[in-house]
Parts: C-alpha cells; structure tokens; sequence
C-alpha cells in the first residue's frame, strides 16, 4: 500500500537526481549561474509533483485528499532540496575545489559591466563566496528553497484536488 510518506520519499530522490542533473549540465554548458537554473528547477519540480500526485491519485482509486497531497510534497521536497545540496556540497569542496572563486569572478565581471563600482561590487562578491561555506549552504541551501518548492508544489496539489473533485462531481 502507498502512503503519502512513501510517494513523496520515492519522487523527492527522483526530483533530488533531476535537478542534480539539472545543475551539473547547464555547469558544464556555462550556464550554471542562470535563470536558466531556476527554469529548470522549476519545471521539474512541477512536472515531479504532478506525477507524483497523479500517481498516487491513480493508486487510491481517484481520491487525493489535499493533506496526504501536502504531506507528498513535504516529503518530496525535503529529500530533492537535500540531496541537491548534499552534492553541491561534495561538488564545491573535492570534485572542483576552485568553482566558486570562478564563478565569484565571473559575477564580479558580470556586476563591473553593469557599471557598479567599488565596494557595492565586493561586498556583493564576498556575500556571494559565503553563501557557499557549509553551513551557510546547508542551512540557507536547504530551507530557503524548501519553503518555496512547498509553495510551488503546494499549488500543484490544490490544481490535482480541485480536479478530484470535478471528477467526483461529474
């Protein structure tokens, strides 16, 4: 039997591997730094957490209830935001040590061709390389984007109740 801690647990290392791949192939395409990030981010977490309850939808014969959708997402989104940062985090410390002092200059080129100057540019540059200490990454890396997937999946799983229940009107 399926239970809303096990779909979400089954999709959210899915979702986790998706946007690990997501991350990893707009970095090697440069891109790696982008709004391009955040689409993609956000597209799999969508299409994730519409499979993801559409299934389970499927398994309990057409009854999603929005606290068992809730509970889906949670979960999914937990796991997908942990391992994300898990391998952020063993990708920036030993698989290329020096990808945040790359990427810190090229966000120091990108701001000085914006035309700030001086110390706007290196405070912005000095917060950008803290963000990416461990326990800043972790903390903020985790629950930031977490509270965010929740409201996006969150939306998703009212979208699927709503047609549960012009499905069970109809």
């Amino acid at each position: 039997m399926t239970t809303p801690t096990k779909a979400g647990l089954k999709y959210g290392i899915i979702l986790g591997l998706l946007l690990v791949a997501n991350v990893q192939i707009l970095t090697w395409l440069g891109l790696g730094l982008t709004s391009w990030v955040f689409a993609g981010h956000l597209f799999l977490l969508l299409v994730t957490a519409y499979l993801a309850l559409k299934q389970f939808r499927a398994a309990k014969e057409g009854v999603l209830s929005i606290g068992n959708a809730l509970v889906i997402n949670a979960v999914m989104v937990l796991v997908a935001t942990f391992i994300n940062q898990a391998y952020m985090f063993v990708y920036i410390t030993m698989i290329d040590p020096m990808w945040v002092d790359a990427v810190a200059e090229m966000r120091r080129q990108t701001l000085l061709d914006a035309g700030l100057e001086g110390a706007g540019v290196d405070d912005r540059v000095m917060a950008f390389r803290q963000a990416f200490t461990p326990l800043r990454m972790f903390t903020r890396g985790v629950i930031m984007p977490s509270l965010w997937d929740f409201v996006f999946a969150g939306i998703v799983a009212v979208f699927m109740r709503t047609k549960a229940i012009s499905a069970a009107a109809a």
